[in-house]
């Protein structure tokens, strides 16, 4: 009887110490440094971690008053918030969260406590596609960055009647402008920390259309927004 063929041999599974490895310590860190070079984030305020909520002011009125993360109001970045008509006007919800600045984007008349009215801008801006928002963008940037620049404890409410459009384009150019970010990534992140955010088509365009100004310094100019 002819003699039967060995088995054939199961395959060798190498041993982990066998597996070559490409990874290279530093390809992490130059991807880092390109990425600051496509979106620099300058002084003084880097590009936003997710913020832990700046802690309320306390107030010895019993008026309930809404925290940075309620439908009301949203803390964007430390000591930048977006919200509605309702919060503006409420003296004691103001004093809560320690607001020094507001800024409202819409016309008309906004019951402003007194003691904000020294340190308040507006622009009379309406929540429409054709709107013109681009316009308004490099003062209320300019407005943002001086109130935030002025005092650590300085803090910023941008406002329009429901927080939804104007106030979050608003806060968008200022991201885009302060903070190097592309008008995607702005809209994402306030997206992140509001859910109400929702710009009308007309002003993201014109979002985009604010950050190629600045990316060829032309017009309302990258130099003197931040100044």
């Amino acid at each position: 009887m002819p003699a039967r063929p060995p088995p054939p041999s199961a395959p060798t599974t190498p041993h982990p110490s066998q597996y070559s490895h490409s990874h290279h310590p530093h390809s992490h860190s130059h991807s880092h440094a390109h990425a600051h070079a496509l979106y620099p984030q300058p002084h003084p305020y880097p590009f936003p971690q997710a913020p832990s909520p700046s802690p309320p002011h306390t107030s010895s009125s019993s008026t309930t008053v809404p925290s940075a993360s309620s439908p009301h109001v949203s803390e964007i970045l430390p000591r930048l918030y977006i919200s509605d008509l309702q919060t503006a006007e409420d003296p004691a919800a103001l004093s809560a969260l320690g607001i020094t600045h507001v800024l409202s984007a819409m016309p008309g008349r906004v019951a402003l406590p007194s003691a904000l009215a020294a340190h308040a801008m507006q622009v009379p801006l309406h929540d429409a596609p054709f709107a013109e928002l681009a316009a308004h963008l490099p003062r209320t940037t300019r407005y943002i960055a001086r109130a935030l620049r002025a005092s650590p404890e300085a803090r910023v409410l941008v406002h329009c009647a429901m927080g939804a459009s104007r106030s979050v384009a608003v806060v968008c150019g200022y991201l885009i402008a302060a903070h190097g970010l592309h008008p995607s990534q702005a809209l994402e992140l306030v997206r992140a920390r509001r859910a109400a955010a929702a710009p009308n088509r007309g002003f993201v365009d014109q979002l985009y259309e604010y950050q190629r100004s600045l990316a060829q310094g032309q017009g309302h100019g990258a130099s003197g927004t931040l100044e």
